[in-house]
């Protein structure tokens, strides 16, 4: 009798549907009502400024934490790569001066990135800062011998300060590095040949 009833039991679909969603929502009634992701704010939020997955520690009686006061609201932490994002953005409205505290911020967390060094020789030399250009070239290629903005870079720097053949060594270096075909070497060396010495003074 009793594996009737349950064969019975199986076969009422209705019914089956019915003790599913009353499961369902039981489930609902146990999930805690955080409001992280309605309006933002939780009610036990990041104890960091920049916002780590640890969190304040419910008070006993099971309500959220109480709040210190005085307590700053947490907020997210810009990262060297935010900065360097930032500088290029400022680079490509040539926002030189601004580039160069965003980039200056990411070298700063992240020290010994070649990229960013090249881009802060880069605004410097666009600034007309030409020896604090020369130093971020050759701290990039000291980094990374082989990069490419920076040989070209510090080949246009060369061209600036009137030093055609310095420009000419960084032109063989990319002809090693990438070929004569590459867009770093056919822009130096369009800048090679369009180079014109001052005039001597008389």
């Amino acid at each position: 009798m009793q594996s009737t009833t349950q064969t019975s039991t199986t076969k009422r679909t209705p019914r089956g549907r019915a003790l599913v969603a009353g499961a369902l929502a039981l489930v609902a009634t146990a999930i805690p009502t955080g409001r992280a992701f309605a309006d933002g704010a939780e009610d036990a939020p990041p104890t960091t400024v920049a916002g780590s997955a640890t969190s304040v520690k419910p008070a006993s009686g099971g309500g959220a934490a109480a709040k210190p006061a005085g307590a700053a609201v947490p907020v997210a932490a810009k990262g060297a790569g935010d900065y360097y994002e930032s500088g290029k953005a400022n680079i490509i409205k040539s926002d030189w001066a601004t580039a160069i505290v965003d980039l200056e911020q990411a070298d700063k967390l992240q020290p010994n990135n070649a990229d960013v060094n090249n881009l802060l020789g880069y605004s410097n030399r666009k600034l007309g800062k030409l020896d604090i250009s020369l130093s971020y070239y050759r701290k990039a290629l000291k980094l990374t011998p082989k990069h490419l903005g920076a040989n070209e870079y510090l080949g246009e720097l060369y061209l600036m300060m009137n030093q055609p053949a310095k420009a000419k060594i960084q032109l063989a270096t990319l002809a090693k590095i990438c070929g004569k075909t590459c867009e770093q070497y056919l822009d130096l060396k369009k800048g090679i040949d369009s180079y014109k010495a001052p005039a001597k003074k008389k």
